[in-house]
């Protein structure tokens, strides 16, 4: 009987020792894992923002680049002679020059222009240079009426713009759909423009660069695993969907139609890290707004990324802290 006992005791003591060392290690484990995970996850969100950084300086240069471009043309000696020559003496030598200015400037422009065209005064081309299908820089043939487009009214009512040395009109992202062989269908582009005037002050053209908006995708392109990026305007219409049309002038999707719950933070916010968005727990989403100082336009990038994906550094962290803990246990248990 007493020996029963003694062994109850012993078992008993045994039991409590376990126990009041499991309890500090599992305490600690979990309170591990907690900081961890926190740690994790901010690195994960630092390490979006500062890769939104970079992108966002990377549009600022290829807009800010865009701006210096049709200024550098709108103020070269040819451009500058031909809008200041009386119609008599335009000659067939100033056309050429112009045609070989602008062949020559894009092609040394790493081809992130479709198009550049000079307009007369009542929005008719009259000079034009752009890429056909095969990437090459041509004259255009089949010159168009610009009177109703977007860029020609635009460069042509713009009165000025703070801090421009000459008013530059910018419009948002837009279908270049023309009837000529330089066309590849409804290709996205943004207009830059500027109105020419002659040294006296007469009004006697637009000056007008296509900006092909796949530039602007490629510096947005996704960089890890499983990621893929998506583009919306300010009010949430896709301007790029990688499953989906890449003609900006469908409006028929837009983000709220895939974000019901999100939608309006993703486009009232300027940055955030979603790990947990409420129309998709199996990813998560990182919106950052993207809006080149002087433009009006805005709009916002959205990366998408699968939450095991993205959460793996975490998921391992977590599995050897799990398992450095349940070895101490043992260790203790045989002691």
């Amino acid at each position: 009987m007493f020996t029963l006992r003694h062994i109850k005791l012993q078992y008993q003591l045994w039991l409590s020792i376990i126990l009041m060392t499991m309890l500090p290690i599992l305490l600690v484990t979990v309170y591990y894992v907690h900081t961890m995970t926190s740690t994790l996850q901010d690195e994960i969100r630092l390490n979006y923002q500062q890769i939104a950084t970079i992108r966002s300086s990377e549009v600022d240069m290829l807009f800010n680049q865009a701006k210096e471009d049709i200024l550098f043309i709108a103020q070269s000696f040819e451009l500058r002679r031909y809008i200041n020559a009386p119609t008599e003496r335009l000659t067939d030598r100033y056309l050429l020059d112009i045609e070989r200015l602008l062949v020559n400037f894009l092609a040394r422009s790493n081809l992130i222009y479709h198009r550049a065209c000079v307009l007369d005064a009542q929005g008719m081309e009259r000079i034009c240079a752009g890429k056909n299908d095969e990437a090459q820089i041509t004259i255009i043939d089949a010159l168009e009426s610009r009177i109703d487009s977007d860029y020609f009214n635009g460069a042509m009512s713009l009165t000025g713009i703070p801090g421009d040395r000459i008013p530059i009109y910018v419009s948002d992202v837009l279908s270049n759909q023309r009837g000529d062989d330089t066309s590849t269908g409804a290709l996205p582009v943004i207009h830059y423009a500027t109105r020419l005037q002659t040294d006296d002050g007469v009004m006697s053209g637009v000056l007008a660069f296509d900006l092909d908006f796949r530039v602007l995708i490629d510096l947005l392109e996704p960089r890890r695993d499983g990621e893929v990026v998506y583009l919306v305007n300010a009010v949430g219409d896709y301007l790029f969907h990688p499953q989906h049309t890449d003609n900006p002038n469908d409006r028929s999707r837009n983000l709220h139609d895939d974000y019901t719950q999100d939608a309006p933070t993703i486009l009232s916010t300027p940055q955030d890290l979603l790990f947990y968005p409420r129309d998709n727990a199996e990813d998560i989403l990182f919106f950052t707004r993207i809006q080149p100082r002087n433009h009006s336009t805005r709009w916002t990038a959205i990366y998408r990324q699968p939450r095991a994906i993205a959460f793996e550094p975490i998921r391992q962290a977590r599995l050897f802290i799990v398992g450095l803990s349940a070895l101490l246990i043992v260790s203790v248990s045989f002691v």
